[in-house]
């Protein structure tokens, strides 16, 4: 995604950025990369890791000791608005790769229209993009740089150009960008005239109707999560309804699952900016290099045990398990615990009507006596 942008907030070139990130992960001695790759088959904890994948119609195995989870995010396609009809209708992303190629097309508009919260903050996606409403006013300071004539309207919902962003609204107004706020049960309306198109829209100042025709409209399309539900289910890992991966703790752990040795970042987390993307790409990687570093990994004591007399193989502890932490022993034919994944929830021990799990610290004896003390009192 980030190759098809043009420029951050502050005018730095993307391309460029990401072009030489690109040269050196390429060209560097120590790092292996697999283009085209598929993932087949995920095993392992932390440190111990064993990943297998399909490149060119053949398996490869990698082992590894940590996992980073970066699988971006992408721009939704619209529905609305004429878009795919009218030639005249292009998202946020696509006038980007315009912007890129120096289309001479730009220079000759005299009307450009902008509508935000294209298939974001809805029914259907409650959640708001984040980047869209800077993406915009960055590609309406460029345009405006191209042509001071060019007349350019904003339909917004809510101007959210947090923080830093709030100076590219303020250079916005001042170049002679136009905002006009609409409501959800008023959307504005797009209509065909040949090669323009006719806007309308309630001004919200006025309280009445208004309409102009433009040359190009540039849709603020929502940014949507790839589909990791395979990769999810791989690495037993947590996805919100939107199909974003979510953290372990969203204050004490951003950039951490519950699973130890998988981490973080990017827009697999939420829409985010580019900047933010990078910072929480770094936290990532510096917390993958704190395991890295070790010569072992130490557990904690509070793990659950098998007793294999006892088991029978029921498999109720490897669905119950949230953590993965328990394996079938195909020989034995009994369940045993992956002590480096197991986080002592106890789920197990409660779940196995055998009871042969059982939690250190907390076996069926002593919550036994624990259940008849208290009954007894």
């Amino acid at each position: 995604m980030a190759a098809r942008l043009h420029k951050t907030w502050r005018g730095e070139s993307v391309r460029a950025f990401v072009d030489a990130l690109k040269k050196e992960v390429l060209t560097h001695p120590k790092i292996q990369w697999h283009l085209g790759a598929s993932l087949v088959e995920a095993e392992g904890f932390v440190g111990n890791f064993r990943t297998t994948i399909r490149e060119n119609g053949s398996l490869h195995t990698i082992e590894h000791g940590v996992v980073l989870i970066a699988t971006g995010a992408q721009e939704r396609k619209p529905t609305e608005y004429l878009y795919g009809e009218h030639p005249a209708v292009v998202t946020n992303v696509e006038l980007d790769e315009r912007l890129q190629e120096d289309d001479p097309r730009l220079k000759n508009l005299s009307s450009v229209t902008f509508i935000q919260c294209v298939g974001s903050r809805d029914e259907e996606r409650p959640y708001c993009s984040r980047v869209c409403c800077g993406h915009t006013l960055r590609n309406a300071l460029e345009l405006k740089a191209l042509n001071p004539d060019m007349s350019i309207a904003v339909i917004y919902r809510d101007m959210r150009s947090y923080g830093v962003w709030e100076e590219l609204y303020r250079r916005a107004r001042h170049a002679g960008v136009l905002f006009f706020r609409y409501r959800p049960d008023d959307k504005p309306k797009v209509l065909r005239e040949g090669d323009k198109l006719t806007i309308q829209v309630t001004d919200h100042i006025l309280q009445r109707p208004v309409s102009w025709t433009t040359d190009l409209l540039c849709l603020a399309a929502a940014t949507i999560p790839q589909d990791n539900r395979d990769l999810a289910r791989l690495y037993k890992l947590p996805l919100d309804r939107d199909g974003w991966f979510q953290e372990a703790h969203q204050k004490l752990r951003p950039v951490d699952f519950a699973n130890d040795g998988i981490f973080l970042c990017g827009m697999a987390h939420y829409p985010k900016p580019l900047e933010e993307s990078v910072t929480q790409a770094l936290a990532a990687a510096a917390k993958a290099v704190s395991i890295l570093s070790r010569g072992q990994v130490i557990v904690g004591g509070l793990v659950s045990r098998i007793d294999a007399a006892r088991c029978t193989g029921c498999g109720v502890c490897l669905e119950i398990c949230p953590f993965g932490a328990i394996q079938r022993d195909e020989v034995a034919r009994t369940a045993r615990v992956l002590e480096a994944l197991c986080k002592g929830c106890g789920a197990c021990a409660a779940a196995c009507p055998a009871e042969a799990p059982t939690l250190q610290g907390f076996t069926h004896r002593q919550m036994y006596a624990q259940i008849k003390s208290a009954l007894a009192a």
